[in-house]
């Protein structure tokens, strides 16, 4: 089961925004190429994965947010160079990267986390027209954690309280206690980082661990439920194979005759 679109639109939509802006523009060359792979890849992670944190987790452990902005990088660069003689190269870069985050901002419209989605990509916007260099506004975006907020973090953790709460509608105990223990390894690895931003391989790593410890506990869990259901439906039955409507009823009528529909009675 793919990623939810939403929740992909969200991470991809800058991506995306930046490839179609220099393929539409007929761009092509080895930095141009490395970003198309790159891109394929990460949509097609975005099929193969089954949940938000394990296409984050495996986007970062691959490197693929960083391939993809070095090839935008040096592509846009050689772009400046051959075609923009008055604006330099890194003005071009800040005003191309903000125009891209501007325009996720507009794409995440109507997405139900739009406010804590748009907050750190705003930020970004602030730092990149505060009037310093693009390699400035790199270093700092890299310092200040805004790309590490970026990955959706708090987006990851309202995801697991959802969940949670689900399972406590649902009366499943089992299923809070894990998701229960899977949000206090969140935050404890939040704690751990300056940024306050849940390292996304290493949680995932932890979140694993949870789920097979408790996969046969929620197995035996369901099991017994299940037999439980059966139970009690067989002792339904039996209450009502003594009502005056039984030999009318579909559960003991049978094509030979009252005479089988009576023994199917009985037999209850």
């Amino acid at each position: 089961m793919p990623v939810d679109k939403e929740m992909a639109d969200t991470i991809l939509g800058t991506f995306r925004k930046m490839f179609k802006e220099l393929e539409d523009k007929g761009i092509t060359g080895e930095s141009f190429q490395t970003m198309r792979t790159t891109m394929d890849r990460m949509e097609k992670l975005a099929l193969e994965t089954n949940d938000v944190s394990e296409f984050t987790a495996k986007l970062t452990t691959e490197n693929l947010f960083l391939e993809f902005s070095n090839a935008y990088t040096e592509t846009m660069t050689a772009l400046a160079k051959g075609e923009y003689s008055e604006a330099g190269g890194d003005e071009l870069l800040m005003e191309k990267t903000l125009e891209a985050y501007e325009q996720s901002i507009e794409n995440l419209k109507g997405n139900p986390n739009y406010e804590k989605l748009k907050a750190p990509i705003e930020e970004l916007i602030e730092l990149g027209k505060s009037g310093i260099s693009y390699p400035v506004f790199l270093r700092m975006a890299e310092e200040q954690g805004l790309y590490q907020t970026l990955q959706g973090d708090i987006v990851v953790r309202d995801a697991i309280l959802s969940d949670k709460m689900f399972c406590e509608l649902l009366h499943l105990p089992l299923e809070v206690e894990k998701h229960e223990k899977i949000l206090k390894k969140h935050d404890e690895l939040a704690s751990q980082s300056p940024f306050n931003v849940a390292d996304i391989f290493q949680f995932e790593l932890e979140r694993q661990k949870i789920e097979w410890d408790y996969t046969p506990r929620i197995n035996q869990w369901n099991l017994i439920s299940r037999l439980w259901e059966k139970m009690i439906d067989n002792v339904y039955d039996w209450l009502d194979s003594f009502g005056s409507f039984a030999p009318k009823d579909e559960r003991w009528i049978s094509r030979r005759g009252i005479a089988q529909t009576m023994r199917n009675i009985k037999r209850t």
